[in-house]
């Protein structure tokens, strides 16, 4: 039962995240026009799949929305203690061979900022929680890929702790509360994700009972520039809303079944 209930939800969510996906409603509008018998019907669906190009095409928009979504960036100044276990989530690195190397896409920053704030000593260990992605999984667990990352990269494998089921943040949140509990030498928690996805896992990770402070990485929202007024010939701004879109979906989905 409790299989059926994970597919359902990842099946509903993802159906969900489809369906409000500015595209889609592009291409649902285009198909009305082409087979719609009214021609003044036809007219308003092409003006209105016209306006949704120019309105989440609009890179301005989209990065001011972002910017306001976005935690502000902590100044490594600011960290006034040493954290005894930076928590680093996953979701960063992309499934390819060869095994001898991690291949990352956007996102790399929660590795590499996680590494820096080792290095300058602001936080002792690294718990990397991520299994692997998706219903139907393959590949290895995205935590022992990262772990395989900070070893090369110098880190002593006693200083790195792994969590390699979790598949959402969800779990990562009640998986990582599970694999410390009890350990009073990890008192002191610092939480490394993407600055869009910050929200949702302090909402997760404060359900599973921790308490900790943020570390935002990995910022998709930039200081205004003029040049982005100009419509976006590689459609960025729409992977930026479907990015943004789909995290509003979670935090929803989340909220009305309990998990944050």
């Amino acid at each position: 039962m409790a299989v059926f209930l994970l597919y359902m939800f990842y099946f509903l969510s993802k159906t969900a995240f489809y369906l409000l996906m500015p595209f889609t409603w592009l291409v649902i509008l285009l198909c009305y026009s082409l087979y719609t018998p009214n021609a003044q019907r036809k007219k308003k669906a092409i003006w209105a799949c016209l306006g949704l190009l120019l309105f989440f095409n609009n890179s301005y928009l989209i990065n001011h929305i972002l910017v306001w979504w976005e935690p502000e960036p902590i100044r490594y100044e600011k960290l006034t203690k040493a954290y005894d276990l930076g928590i680093v989530l996953t979701g960063v690195t992309i499934y390819k061979q060869p095994n001898d190397r991690v291949f990352f896409h956007k996102g790399a920053d929660r590795a590499t900022h996680a590494l820096q704030l080792y290095r300058q000593g602001h936080i002792k260990k690294i718990l990397i929680t991520g299994g692997k992605p998706g219903i139907i999984s393959y590949g290895e667990a995205e935590a022992n890929k990262l772990k395989q990352f900070f070893v090369m990269a110098g880190v002593p494998e006693k200083d790195i702790l792994v969590e390699d089921k979790a598949k959402n943040t969800y779990e990562n949140a009640q998986f990582t509360a599970e694999l410390i509990k009890d350990k009073l030498e990890y008192k002191n928690l610092l939480l490394i994700t993407s600055a869009f996805h910050m929200p949702r896992s302090i909402a997760c990770f404060a359900k599973a009972g921790l308490k900790f402070d943020t570390f935002p990485v990995d910022y998709y929202g930039h200081d205004p520039v003029w040049g982005d007024l100009m419509p976006s010939a590689d459609m960025k701004a729409f992977q930026l809303w479907s990015l943004l879109i789909h995290e509003w979906i979670g935090i929803v989905s989340y909220k009305v079944l309990g998990k944050s």
